[in-house]
């Protein structure tokens, strides 16, 4: 079963709030909600400098993340995947050159 979390980092800036969709044997001991508070603290932006503190709640049942977070999360995997198209795409140019090059050598 999955769940989603609320993660929020507070830095002397400010604070940082994300949302993860886990399974819930991702979260059932406090080891383990420390090393995702743990990983996502060091990956995400903010406070590095200054120090900060990572809190995580699991939504309630049907609870969701906010609609704009889920919006600039899809512009962002949108973005995220018109990148990876292009440079397959640039890939796939390089290679036909490649080819091309090699016939004429022949």
């Amino acid at each position: 079963m999955k769940v989603w979390i609320k993660l929020i980092k507070h830095f002397q800036g400010g604070s940082l709030t994300d949302y993860k969709y886990v399974n819930k044997t991702d979260i059932d001991t406090k080891d383990k909600q420390e090393d995702i508070m743990g990983t996502w603290g060091e990956h995400s932006d903010g406070g590095h400098a200054y120090g900060y503190r990572v809190d995580m709640e699991e939504l309630k049942e049907g609870e969701l993340p906010p609609l704009d977070w889920l919006n600039r999360e899809i512009e962002r995997t949108e973005y995220g995947i018109e990148r990876a198209k292009r440079s397959i795409s640039e890939m796939n140019m390089l290679l036909a050159e490649y080819y091309l090059m090699k016939i004429k050598l022949i």
